[in-house]
């Protein structure tokens, strides 16, 4: 968004600070709404306002407004690149200046009581939309620095723009920690999803795989002790065939537990696919290529790009008996997309059951994050899998 675009949003019409007040926060401080305040403390308020109602009558909510809007984009802030998290910060601003205001009446820093209530949604939602928390963090401070240079420019005693000041700092820290704690909750409810899709991942391999061949293992051996009762030639044929099966197995679950120990924890995305295909399969043909920013890619849409395009390895490899492998991935500010193409034995995917040999597990992967994923097949002339995955404002801006 432009700058006059970012101030659109923030909805507000140029008028003093002392006319703003957010829902939730009490009116300027008047003799008439604190009958119930001891006579004595009531008399020296009133004074004090008096004395200083002059000073503080023109605090411009509009040129915080456009002095905030300046600095973040300048700095090329990821919140002002997201519409509905750059409402909901903007949201921040009215209750600040309110407080800060009502400070200013008062002569004492006033914080108020419900203020973390205006940003519980607010981490969710940047949580949801890959924008580090940090981001909010340093927003809030150029809020704080936007008023101190406003508080600069408007005729104040010193003492009241310091408690001015020091009411936006505390109001701005008390909502930060709120903000925090409700991302940090947001971020540890994706992460437990992903634990569970893991683990759903992690079952159907088990029951397709392990359990699959350890049946078609038990029959062979069923056919030999028949085979061998009668003294059959074939039974030792089964006995054979048992025996490779059960290695298969033997094989396939030392997959599954080098997996386990392998988690990404990858910076580069082309150095940690190269990797697993020299430890898993180092004579495979295999041309990995990655274009565009890494850095557009938050934490989750990189570990997920990195275990799709590693279970597309795997099959084209293990079950496809392909000679050569193709992996494309390509990176933009709004979404990130990857291509294994493979010239393997192919399938029909009208026929056969797609969900084996980890594809569910690739497409499940995909849908968690809001995006797709694409089969295409042929028996004899390989396959190919593309995923495209959105990305909401996780991009760390050249």
């Amino acid at each position: 968004m432009g700058e006059a675009a970012v101030v659109m949003v923030m909805g507000f019409s140029d008028r003093s600070a002392t006319e703003i007040l957010a829902p939730g926060h009490e009116p300027a401080v008047g003799p008439d709404e604190h009958e119930h305040e001891n006579r004595h403390e009531h008399e020296n308020r009133h004074e004090h306002e008096n004395r200083h109602e002059h000073q503080h009558e023109h605090l411009p909510v509009m040129r915080v407004i456009e002095v905030c809007s300046s600095r973040l984009l300048r700095a090329g802030s990821p919140l002002t690149g997201d519409v509905m998290v750059w409402k909901s910060f903007s949201r921040l601003v009215a209750p600040v200046v309110a407080d800060c205001v009502r400070s200013i009446r008062s002569g004492r820093v006033y914080v108020a009581p419900d203020a973390g209530r205006t940003v519980a949604g607010l981490g969710p939602r940047m949580a949801d939309s890959g924008i580090d928390v940090a981001d909010a963090v340093r927003a809030g401070a150029v809020l704080c620095e936007s008023i101190a240079e406003v508080l600069e420019n408007t005729p104040l005693a010193p003492e009241l723009a310091r408690v001015a000041l020091r009411s936006a700092q505390t109001g701005v820290a008390d909502r930060a920690h709120v903000l925090i704690t409700s991302y940090l909750g947001r971020l540890a409810e994706r992460q437990q999803d992903w634990r569970l899709a893991d683990r759903r991942h992690l079952a159907r391999e088990l029951h397709d795989f392990v359990g699959a061949n350890v049946s078609l293992a038990q029959r062979h051996l069923e056919l030999h002790r028949l085979y061998r009762e009668r003294e059959h030639p074939a039974a030792e044929h089964e006995l054979a065939a048992a025996q490779e099966v059960l290695h298969e197995v033997l094989d396939g679950t030392r997959r599954l537990l080098r997996d386990l120990r392998a988690q990404p924890a990858v910076a580069d995305l082309r150095q940690a696919l190269e990797a697993f295909v020299a430890a898993t399969a180092p004579s495979a043909r295999v041309d990995v290529q990655v274009s565009g920013c890494q850095s557009y890619l938050g934490p989750a849409e990189h570990d997920e790009i990195h275990l799709i395009c590693r279970e597309g390895l795997r099959n084209a490899i293990t079950h496809g008996h392909a000679t050569q492998v193709r992996v494309r991935i390509v990176i933009g500010p709004d979404e990130v997309s990857a291509l294994v193409d493979d010239d393997g034995i192919g399938f029909d995917p009208g026929r056969s059951r797609t969900g084996g040999h980890g594809l569910t597990g690739m497409r499940e992967r995909a849908e968690l994050l809001g995006g797709t994923f694409e089969l295409a097949s042929t028996p004899g002339r390989g396959t190919r899998t593309r995923v495209t995955i959105p990305l909401h404002g996780n991009e760390d801006r050249p």
